[in-house]
């Protein structure tokens, strides 16, 4: 989100990768030691520097989310 609050998350049931620009959101990360890039609509790319796992609260039991991908 640009100029936006790096604490809210869009959700997105369809999306094909979960993505975050905060390490912090993540409770446990590794490195990413592939090649792959996140493209954007203009066609440029972002490296993707992390992956790991996201809880995010809820009213019953929190949401595990994991393979979220750090793009700085």
């Amino acid at each position: 989100m640009m100029n936006g609050d790096s604490s809210t998350w869009l959700l997105d049931s369809g999306a094909s990768h979960h993505m975050t620009s905060d390490l912090a959101n993540l409770s446990l990360h590794a490195p990413y030691n592939g090649g792959d890039d996140v493209i954007l609509g203009d066609g440029s790319g972002l490296n993707i520097s992390h992956t790991g796992s996201f809880s995010l609260p809820s009213l019953k039991s929190p949401f595990f989310i994991d393979n979220v991908l750090y793009v700085p």
